[in-house]
């Protein structure tokens, strides 16, 4: 079986490939896409990323099948709720060009599956419910990197219940902490340092020895973010996007106390895309 990956070369998406290549034989086409709407330089770094996954797990796993780069195509501004009912608008359209190449990355390699990075932080917004039917095939086989059991194939069309996926997703700190640490050492995790950068925020609590096991984070992420199996929580009226989580990890390695005003520089604007693939 023919089986596509989008990488990026963060976590989510290298936690796929890197399982897809160790647990199955199938044939592993891998494409990293380009995104018109960030600088050269960031483009070059993220690439970067992604060839040095791609090349350590071809190398220390088995070859892949493929790996190519390809541009999303350009996209047209869609403002809707980050989720039915919520204040919070979302740009949608920021979205919906990354499934119509992932869709065509799949026609091109004549894939017979897609693996989407798509895992538990990514329930904060509703995109893949919103999104789905971009790519959704009767013959084509869909599975998400953030599934419990990674190779269970997603139901598609109306068997779908989007509440259901997303109370079960594992999300990144599991799954960096299941990849080996040779491999951990060239995914991306940026180290900037910024304190405006969610990537190195990640990071730092990933890393933090707080005595919870990296499920346990991931869980006390989503209980503050409101995602996942907690997303009844969220209020429709004052919910954002991941419910501001660099006030959650603050509060979480004891930096700030809970219920304190974040003073930061980083808040998302509404509109900022959330990212599927990384």
């Amino acid at each position: 079986m023919k089986i596509f990956i989008p990488l990026s070369g963060g976590v989510n998406s290298s936690y796929a490939l890197w399982w897809w290549l160790t647990n199955t034989a199938h044939d592993i086409y891998v494409r990293h896409f380009i995104e018109k709407f960030i600088d050269s330089d960031e483009q070059q770094r993220r690439q970067g990323y992604a060839d040095a996954v791609a090349a350590w797990c071809g190398t220390n796993i088995r070859p892949l099948a493929d790996y190519e780069y390809d541009d999303f195509p350009p996209a047209t501004p869609q403002m809707e709720p980050i989720r039915p009912g919520f204040g919070y608008k979302y740009n949608w359209g920021a979205l919906r060009p990354r499934y119509t190449a992932i869709q065509r990355g799949i026609a091109q390699t004549g894939s017979d599956g897609v693996v989407f990075g798509y895992s538990l932080e990514n329930t904060t917004v509703d995109s893949y419910e919103f999104l789905r039917g971009t790519f959704e095939r009767p013959t084509l086989k869909v599975y998400l990197a953030g599934s419990a059991v990674p190779d269970r194939e997603i139901p598609k069309f109306g068997n779908f219940d989007f509440e259901a996926e997303a109370a079960s997703m594992i999300g990144r700190m599991e799954q960096m902490a299941a990849m080996p640490q040779a491999l951990q050492d060239v995914v991306d995790t940026c180290g900037c340092d910024s304190p405006m950068c969610l990537i190195c925020e990640y990071h730092r609590y990933y890393v933090a020895d707080t005595g919870d096991t990296p499920a346990e984070k991931d869980d006390k992420l989503a209980l503050k973010g409101q995602y996942g199996k907690y997303r009844d929580l969220a209020d429709p009226a004052t919910y954002t996007w991941r419910n501001r989580p660099h006030v959650a990890i603050k509060v979480l390695l004891g930096e700030e106390e809970e219920g304190d005003t974040y003073t930061g520089p980083y808040l998302p604007a509404e509109g900022v895309p959330d990212d599927l693939v990384r």
